[in-house]
């Protein structure tokens, strides 16, 4: 109760901050923003495929200008935010509907359901599309989501441990894969988010997180992404995607990793022909920013689901990690090949802590359910020895990663175990009711929107530090800020 009481005093605190507190806008700090990831970073592309993950419905987008987008939240999410914070004075659109020239500034490749491994086991990697500055985002502590306390917690408070252990192994994995990219990689800049540090300094550390920063900007998705937009960036995000290709099968189709990197040789062939040099498009392309947000649904809807994955009856959570971090490094490989520079790489946040983690497991002394939060302890410390490799290795490229462990533990909502609208007996499991009903009005209170996306606030805290680490264990080696000044 201890750790409530405090998020509930820094929440306040953080309110007071709010008002006017914007950032100033100048010209962009790169020229465009890829973007990779799931449901937590997905603004539209789920919208155009045939997928049980979708959020193109109210209440989703109740606070977002142009409703709901298919963004997984009331609002924006951490990469609207980022975008801002970068000085982009728009969204990156979906790679499904990203246009013309609009391409030249960055996609959303997002999906929400995907995951980073192909059935057929082909690895593509960013790096050989010419990403080099990467931020890899961690997962965060699924078990003490909302949907995991109402499904594992014992008290419907305490976290599921089972499901933020899982996270663990992915986020150790997922840091040593940032350390040997940094390593092996060419020019490669990746740098590793901690979610699941930052989601556990959340409980036990909320004073320590004091500013908040405000934006209104977003990269648009692939989906919708048209003409010269493109050049600033693209958002490839899925709803439900992972490293694994069958992750998220069961909810119908969604955009995985592998197919994520493909969309984006497209979209680089497309930029190719706006600029009709190709040396332009690798200049290009060497400057942008990529983020990369995966590995979440590969503990969620698949190692977690062993009603329908063998994956965890085959192999152990280490040996689990282990592949993931592997089947990911290859992919980053590619997207440097590719002209990708500065990567930001976020790992595993705390799954044993989303409300829906907790309610199938219930939770644990921490309030999460410690055996998935250790299994993404051990792809997170995976992932960093990766990151280092690849920086180590790759001509000229940069990778972080973005510790999503730590940043979701330092914001400021108040409700942490529950979620914010009715969640759906008929739609795709956690997600909020399509009926009309209306979702708690005080929004900025809670870190869960449904029982596994965090609400526009809670992504507000993340991305502030994801761009601005404000611990030292928020990012690794550095963080968005410090990538892109590069």
């Amino acid at each position: 109760m201890c750790g409530y009481l405090k998020i509930i005093c820094v929440f306040l605190l953080m309110l007071s901050l709010l008002g006017d507190n914007y950032g100033t806008k100048g010209e962009p700090q790169v020229p465009c923003y890829f973007i990779f990831g799931d449901s937590l970073v997905d603004n539209g592309n789920n919208n155009v495929i045939r997928s049980l993950a979708r959020a193109d419905y109210l209440p989703y987008g109740i606070d977002f200008p142009d409703g709901p987008t298919g963004r997984f939240s009331n609002g924006k999410t951490t990469v609207d935010v980022i975008a801002e914070l970068l000085g982009f004075d728009d969204y990156i659109p979906p790679y499904a509907t990203a246009r013309g020239r609009e391409i030249l500034r960055g996609v959303n490749f997002a999906s929400a359901a995907a995951g980073i491994r192909e059935e057929t086991g082909q690895q593509l990697t960013l790096y050989n599309y010419g990403a080099r500055k990467f931020v890899l985002i961690g997962v965060g502590q699924i078990g003490c989501s909302p949907n995991a306390l109402a499904q594992n917690s014992p008290d419907g408070r305490t976290c599921a441990q089972n499901i933020n252990v899982a996270n663990q192994l992915f986020n150790n994995k997922l840091r040593e894969l940032v350390d040997n990219l940094n390593r092996n990689t060419p020019n490669a800049k990746l740098i590793y988010i901690n979610a699941y540090g930052i989601f556990q300094d959340l409980i036990d550390n909320p004073f320590a997180f004091a500013e908040l920063i405000g934006f209104n900007s977003s990269i648009p998705p692939h989906a919708t992404a048209s003409g010269s937009e493109i050049l600033r960036g693209v958002n490839y995000g899925s709803g439900v995607a992972g490293i694994r290709d069958e992750t998220g099968y069961r909810w119908g189709d969604r955009i995985s990793m592998d197919m994520q990197l493909l969309n984006h040789q497209v979209t680089i062939l497309r930029i190719n022909s706006i600029l009709s040099n190709f040396t332009a498009t690798t200049s290009l392309l060497n400057k942008c920013l990529y983020t990369v947000d995966m590995g979440n649904n590969d503990y969620l809807n698949n190692y977690l689901d062993s009603k329908f994955y063998p994956s965890s009856r085959t192999f152990t959570p280490d040996m689990f990690a282990t592949i993931l971090v592997q089947q990911f490094e290859g992919q980053l490989r590619r997207l440097h090949s590719y002209g990708a520079r500065k990567v930001a790489v976020s790992n595993i946040g705390l799954l044993g802590c989303l409300p829906e983690e907790t309610r199938t497991y219930g939770r644990n002394a921490s309030g999460c359910v410690d055996f998935i939060n250790n299994y993404v302890q051990l792809f997170n410390q995976k992932l960093k020895v990766s990151i280092d490799n690849l920086n180590t290795n790759l001509p000229n490229a940069r990778f972080i990663i973005s510790n999503q462990t730590s940043i979701s533990t330092g914001g400021p909502p108040i409700v942490f175990d529950s979620p914010c609208c009715i969640i759906s007996n008929t739609t795709a499991k956690g997600q909020c009711s399509n009926n009309g009903q209306t979702p708690c009005s005080n929004r900025n209170q809670y870190v869960f929107f449904d029982n596994f996306h965090p609400t526009e606030a809670a992504n507000r805290a993340t991305a502030t530090r994801s761009y601005t680490a404000l611990l030292p264990t928020d990012s690794y080696p550095t963080d968005i800020r410090g990538l892109v000044q590069t």
